[in-house]
């Protein structure tokens, strides 16, 4: 049974994937030559100003993306696939930070509760006596 269950989850990741690439395909940005049907494009976006920029773009790059003022300057921004992969990886970072957070506040929770423990000790009480009966030795 647990056989079936990792085959079944392989075939689900090779489906997505399949799925992934057909879906890169069909936007005609198939991923092997997005580059080269897209270079001369490319170039003209570092020459033209941002509007026409904007207009070669829209077909085939995904997105050039830049201020009106800069026609020299073009950043491209990644495509679906990728853009999916980093944002995982940011919720990946963002799930490992709040674990370290939890685990100081469990940690601090521990410490507490030992100082309770402590507190509540009959040595520690006898400590506190004697601080008492002291004190009162000195005002006497």
């Amino acid at each position: 049974n647990n056989n079936k269950k990792k085959k079944r989850q392989l075939y689900k990741g090779k489906r997505e994937r399949q799925d992934l690439t057909r879906y890169l395909q069909s936007r005609g940005k198939a991923k092997d030559n997005i580059f080269q049907r897209n270079f001369i494009k490319i170039i003209i976006a570092f020459i033209l100003p941002w509007h026409t920029v904007q207009m070669a773009s829209i077909s085939t790059l995904t997105h050039a993306s830049l201020p009106a003022s800069q026609g020299s300057l073009v950043t491209l921004r990644l495509r679906p696939a990728e853009a999916f992969g980093k944002e995982k990886a940011k919720q990946q970072q963002q799930q490992i930070k709040k674990n370290k957070k939890n685990k100081t506040t469990k940690n601090q929770k521990e410490k507490e509760k030992r100082k309770k423990k402590r507190k509540c000790s009959s040595l520690f009480f006898w400590q506190q006596s004697q601080r008492v009966s002291r004190k009162r030795d000195r005002e006497a």
